[in-house]
């Protein structure tokens, strides 16, 4: 991938990526998840973020 696909792979990923922790955060507070539970969530979440980044950095 040339550097302008990247930077457009980045900027397509970064509104999916919100939606997902939306979706994620919606679906837990609906089953009572607690805030602790909840971040936990975000942070394994955060966690894949960086790492499809990191793919698209490195395709």
């Amino acid at each position: 991938m040339n550097n302008n696909q990247k930077a457009a792979a980045h900027i397509a990923a970064v509104p999916i990526q919100f939606a997902i922790h939306s979706r994620v955060d919606s679906a837990l507070k609906q089953n009572n998840v607690g805030p602790v539970g909840r971040g936990v969530a975000q942070a394994i979440l955060f966690g894949i973020g960086l790492w499809v980044h990191g793919t698209i950095e490195d395709s």
